[in-house]
């Protein structure tokens, strides 16, 4: 058999992920009703997650001219998914700033306004329990899920705002395992794939 031309086969199309995805938290799967989450909001420009898992080379006397296989350790491993936040809310601010909202009291400003404040200490309250981010197979139309567990906003809070479009701001999740997780040598990230197409 020849060695194809190109990579592309009469398959490829079905196996293509489509559209800008969506990014929920609180995800969950129920056997009677499926997958569930509840939207962050809506979002510019995409979405990226990343996944690093950094190795390293152990260092073995006498193995030093050419990596050797057996001798790689995985060093680190990191998971984030990131966009562009369009809509906001006080809620959304809190969470996309780190900060927390409540009712201003009517010696702060008029009704129907929240405060935003920010504490100095990251409190297990901070953390997301999870947040997923899903497109869909072409395919199938099933969903492909990227699942980030204990998640924390990483990125810098700011609002860019441009004449003749809506304001932004950077959100970026970075997932943290949990004691039990680190135990047991499991990472908190993974990854939901159909595993037939028609």
């Amino acid at each position: 058999m020849a060695l194809p031309k190109v990579g592309f086969t009469p398959d490829s199309p079905q196996n293509f992920i489509v559209d800008a995805g969506v990014i929920v938290r609180d995800f969950k799967f129920d056997k009677t009703k499926g997958f569930s989450g509840t939207p962050i909001g809506a979002t510019s420009g995409g979405t990226k997650v990343e996944i690093d898992i950094k190795k390293r080379l152990m260092d073995v006397d006498g193995a030093y001219i050419t990596p050797v296989k057996g001798l790689e350790v995985t060093e680190s491993f990191t998971a984030k998914m990131s966009s562009k936040l369009k809509e906001f809310s006080p809620e959304t601010i809190a969470l996309i700033s780190g900060g927390t909202a409540r009712a201003a009291t009517e010696d702060e400003a008029p009704d129907g306004y929240q405060i935003i404040e920010f504490e100095r200490q990251v409190k297990d309250g901070d953390y997301i329990d999870n947040v997923a981010i899903y497109g869909f197979q072409r395919g199938t139309g099933k969903e492909i899920i990227v699942v980030l567990d204990n998640c924390l906003v990483t990125s810098t809070f700011g609002l860019d705002t441009k004449d003749k479009d809506e304001a932004t701001s950077d959100l970026e999740f970075t997932a943290h395992a949990t004691p039990d997780q680190m135990l047991a040598g499991e990472m908190p990230c993974r990854i939901f794939y159909p595993s037939t197409t028609p």
